[in-house]
């Protein structure tokens, strides 16, 4: 699989347009969920429970992304098999699948109640807080490790909350991949770029989606097979 990478990007250039429209769908959603849920959070929690919200508004941003990474899952497997995308069928399977995998879920969605607590305790809100960039830098470290479970369990279909493992998997066979991996899973932690992993976590979940498949493995030994015949016919 030392192509693996190169397979990827191939499938991203190819359908780029089908990417963008799932990036700015979910970006709709985004906005509409979380404004909700932040009115609804706010009228509820007061006084002493304030100190709750940011932790559960983080908590629904994560379940959300969680719903992305999974809905990108189901494109990419029709963009590889070169079936006709349909979006809403997509989200729709996207969102059914974190739903059967609870325990993930809820563990994404404890890592954002959990990050988003610690920083509003700790750093408190206001732009103008000199808090504000590490605040931004423990947030960011609660996203990648929810990036990277989301990418294990709703994309490589249950590999584990320990995402390494799949990484380290991949990487063995396709070390170009393998670094992908990892370099746009912790990219978040790196503050305001967040929203550059949400643009690129794309091609982490074609290069998962090809690893499982062994569609690129097929590609690849057919190829080898046809160069053989060839050299054996030139023979």
């Amino acid at each position: 699989m030392t192509e693996l990478f190169n397979s990827a990007m191939g499938v991203i250039e190819k359908n780029i347009v089908n990417f963008l429209i799932m990036i700015v769908a979910f970006l709709v959603i985004s906005l509409v969920v979380a404004g909700v849920f932040s009115v609804i959070i706010n009228l509820i929690f007061v006084g002493f429970l304030s100190y709750l919200i940011n932790g559960i508004e983080f908590a629904v941003v994560l379940v959300i992304l969680a719903w992305y990474i999974a809905s990108l899952a189901e494109i990419s497997k029709e963009m590889i098999n070169n079936n006709s995308i349909d979006y809403v069928k997509s989200i729709k399977t996207g969102l059914n699948n974190i739903k059967k995998n609870s325990s993930a879920l809820i563990v994404i969605a404890a890592l954002g109640f959990v990050g988003g607590f610690i920083v509003q305790s700790v750093f408190g809100y206001g732009f103008i807080n000199p808090y504000n960039f590490g605040g931004s830098v423990i947030e960011g470290i609660f996203y990648a490790l929810a990036v990277g479970i989301a990418l294990s369990e709703f994309v490589g279909k249950s590999n584990g909350l320990n995402f390494t493992k799949l990484f380290d998997k991949i990487n063995r066979v396709s070390p170009n991949s393998g670094i992908t991996l990892y370099i746009i899973t912790i990219i978040s932690i790196i503050p305001g770029i967040v929203i550059l992993q949400f643009l690129l976590v794309g091609l982490p979940v074609v290069i998962i989606v090809l690893f499982n498949s062994g569609t690129h493995t097929n590609t690849t030994t057919h190829k080898k097979e046809t160069e053989n015949k060839n050299n054996k016919t030139q023979k």
